[in-house]
């Protein structure tokens, strides 16, 4: 783990930006994803990266009933209990057409929990950035693939946002 610290010079405070960039793109494969953590102390994360060059999976159905014909990438999240929502519409690095879905289970065998190909709800996004959503559980592995819409591929950002459930705090 890592642990970044932000301050301001001589105690100052104010609002900031923080970008992590992932050297995604080689992992193409559900057993290799990259690791994404959120939690209460770390509610929002940015991931840059690109799918160009990525493995693309055999062609057919996912288990979300989306064609997969694109490079793709994979991430996982692990061990909160909230709502999370993965989205490319809230950036301006998202140069292409998205596609992103949300399995559990194992790599052999994944169930599809959510997918997403054109997020309506944002007017401005011209339907070409996806945004999903769920209600994780405490300890569960989900996986977070991210690729292109009839083949495309390029470069991301991924933001990843969580909301507790009050019952993980305490009933808040």
């Amino acid at each position: 783990a890592y642990f970044i610290r932000v301050h301001g010079f001589d105690y100052s405070g104010g609002n900031f930006v923080l970008s992590i960039t992932s050297e995604t793109g080689t992992n193409g494969n559900c057993e290799s994803p990259t690791e994404v953590e959120v939690s209460e102390t770390s509610p929002l994360v940015l991931l840059t990266g690109t799918t160009v060059n990525a493995d693309k999976p055999p062609l057919g159905l996912s288990p979300c009933g989306l064609f997969v014909d694109s490079s793709v990438v994979w991430f996982t999240i692990t061990g909160v209990s909230g709502a999370v929502t993965a989205s490319t519409c809230s950036t301006t690095g998202t140069v292409f057409d998205t596609v992103i879905e949300v399995f559990e289970g194992q790599c052999e065998t994944l169930t599809c929990v959510t997918s997403n190909d054109d997020d309506v709800s944002d007017p401005s996004s011209m339907s070409s950035c996806s945004t999903v959503k769920w209600s994780a559980e405490e300890g569960k592995v989900y996986f977070i693939r991210l690729g292109g819409f009839a083949g495309a591929e390029g470069e991301f950002e991924l933001v990843f946002s969580f909301i507790p459930s009050t019952e993980a705090r305490g009933g808040d």
